[in-house]
């Protein structure tokens, strides 16, 4: 929960790193997605830190409350869901040398007056079922 010491604009970066155990740069063997449109789109295709030909779905899809990786060759994947009405966008970084993948969140601005709170939440789930 974030407390306005004075007036002000205030805007979040969430930025959770996960170990997705591997470096493969094979979007086939570790996919990044969100949620837009009722399914499921990956956007990590030639995706080289947070640059690449599909990373305007980060844009596009905040409104979709879902963001999530799945490493397909060791079945192992997560998602993350949050408030869509508080996010203006979602950011990614991939370094396939460093096994790390972020799932960021950047909040909308929030204008607070001083001592006004302010709450922003995100959970992290296990993908039971590749939808």
């Amino acid at each position: 929960m974030l407390t306005a010491a004075k007036p002000a604009t205030y805007q979040l970066v969430i930025h959770p790193e996960f170990n997705v155990h591997t470096n493969m740069h094979d979007e086939q063997q570790l996919g990044a997605y969100v949620w837009f449109n009722n399914q499921w789109k990956r956007y990590n295709r030639d995706l080289w830190q947070n640059n690449g030909p599909d990373t305007k779905l980060l844009l596009d899809a905040a409104a979709g409350g879902k963001h999530a990786f799945f490493n397909h060759q060791q079945n192992f994947r997560l998602i993350e869901t949050y408030d869509p009405e508080k996010v203006e966008k979602l950011r990614t970084w991939w370094v396939p040398e460093q096994k790390q993948l972020n799932l960021e969140i950047e909040t909308k601005p929030v204008v607070l007056k001083k001592g006004q709170k302010w709450e922003f939440n995100y959970q992290l789930h296990f993908w039971e079922k590749f939808e």
